[in-house]
C-alpha cells in the first residue's frame, strides 16, 4: 500500500473511535528495549522485524531511522508498529552511500515504510487501534517533510484479519492497494542451478552477506 504526501489525511469524523488512545513515539536510543520486545512477543504475526535487535540490523545495513510507535490506553499496551523513515530508492545506499549526505540525495530519504505491521493485540478494536497509528503516522510526515508513505506490508500471519476492513481503513486515510505475486521457489535439485536461477542484484547480496560474515543456523528451542 502506498500514500502520497498530497493524500495524507484522516476524516475527522473517524477521531472518535480512538478517543482514549494514545501513540507516543520513540526513538532508536529512546525506547526501552526490554517492553518493545515483550509487548510484540505477545502474537503470532510478530517477526525479527518487528523487534529492536532487527531495528538496529536495518539501521546498520539500509541506513533507515527506525521509529517504535506504541498505542497506549490507559497505560496498557494495545498496538505497535515499528515505522522506518528512509529512502525512496534504497539501493542508494549500496551503489553510492558517499554521496548521500550531499543535498540532492538528502531529498530522496524522504519516505516511510513498514514490514508486516502494524501489530495489534487488542482485536475487538482493530478499527479505532489501526486508526490512531494511521493519523499518528501522517501527523509525523506532516513534521518531517516526508513524500511518502510506501510499500506497506500487512501482518504476515493473524488468523483473524478482516481484510475488508483494513482495506476500508486505509483507502479512508488515502492509501491505494497494489497486488504483487508471491514467487515460489522449487528448492529440489542441484544447487548450482538454484544458484544461476537467482537475479544479479540477489546474488550480489548474497556474496556481500557471506564477507560480512553472516550465518544461518538452525534454532533449537
Amino acid at each position: 500500500m502506498t500514500a502520497t504526501a498530497s493524500s495524507f489525511s484522516v476524516p475527522p469524523q473517524l477521531s472518535a473511535l480512538a478517543a482514549d488512545l494514545e501513540v507516543r513515539v520513540s526513538r532508536l536510543e529512546e525506547v526501552d528495549v526490554g517492553q518493545w520486545n515483550a509487548s510484540i512477543s505477545r502474537v503470532p504475526e510478530s517477526r525479527i522485524q518487528h523487534s529492536y535487535q532487527g531495528a538496529v540490523i536495518r539501521r546498520l545495513h539500509e541506513g533507515v531511522r527506525p521509529l517504535f510507535l506504541a498505542v497506549h490506553q490507559h497505560e496498557r499496551v494495545v498496538g505497535q508498529l515499528l515505522l522506518y523513515h528512509g529512502f525512496s530508492h534504497p539501493d542508494l545506499l549500496q551503489w553510492c552511500r558517499p554521496l548521500l549526505s550531499t543535498p540532492p540525495c538528502r531529498r530522496w530519504r524522504g519516505v516511510y515504510r513498514w514490514l508486516g505491521g502494524p501489530l495489534i493485540y487488542d482485536k475487538e478494536r482493530y478499527e479505532a487501534i489501526l486508526e490512531a497509528l494511521l493519523r499518528r503516522v501522517d501527523e509525523l510526515a506532516r513534521q518531517e517533510g516526508i513524500l511518502a508513505v510506501m510499500e506497506v506490508v500487512p501482518p504476515f500471519y493473524e488468523p483473524d484479519f478482516d481484510a475488508a476492513l483494513v482495506h476500508a481503513v486505509y483507502t479512508r486515510c488515502g492509501f491505494t492497494r497494489r497486488e504483487q505475486a508471491t514467487i515460489a521457489l522449487e528448492l529440489g535439485g542441484d544447487l548450482e542451478a538454484l544458484w544461476r536461477k537467482l537475479n544479479r542484484d540477489a546474488r550480489q547480496k548474497v556474496g556481500k552477506a557471506e564477507r560480512l560474515g553472516l550465518r544461518i543456523v538452525e534454532a533449537e528451542s
